[in-house]
């Protein structure tokens, strides 16, 4: 198992497994690690609402990827001298199209990166888009069909 990903309970792990959408979960050490971000950090971040609270409870909770996405932007948008209220605003609304994020050496970020056929994928910043997961999930279906039409169209 990689060093970031963390099963709290190995009784129910077999079962999320199996689940379709299952993400990697990580542990509060393990999301500090990644994002750079202190576990004290990370708590306030959580009590004012930049980041979603870890699924579970008491000691079985974790956090998935989501979390490590939603760390790594108000991160990103700390660095780029926002307020928090202002960078909460953002979140509730977006990113305002106006807004130009400053990018700092050594910024980590995360992008969905879709393979949508040999030599074609299509590489996504959902928090920049302002795209749910649902929305999403919606443009990949509707990029695939198009791919499918292009294809077929040969001319």
């Amino acid at each position: 198992m990689d060093e970031q990903q963390q099963k709290p309970d190995d009784s129910n792990a077999q079962d999320d497994d199996a689940q379709p959408g299952h993400e990697s979960r990580f542990s509060m050490a393990d999301l500090s690690r990644a994002s750079g971000v202190a576990e004290r950090t990370i708590r306030f971040y959580i009590q004012q609402g930049l980041v979603p609270r870890p699924e579970g409870s008491k000691r079985g909770s974790y956090y998935e990827a989501r979390h490590l996405e939603a760390l790594l932007t108000t991160a990103r948008l700390v660095a780029s001298g926002l307020s928090l209220s202002a960078i909460a605003r953002m979140l509730e609304g977006g990113l305002d199209e106006g807004f130009r994020e400053r990018k700092v050496a050594g910024q980590v970020e995360t992008l969905t990166q879709v393979h949508l056929a040999p030599g074609i994928r299509l590489q996504i910043d959902p928090m920049a888009a302002g795209l749910t997961p649902e929305q999403l999930r919606m443009l990949v279906r509707k990029t695939l069909l198009a791919l499918e039409a292009t294809k077929a169209s040969k001319s």
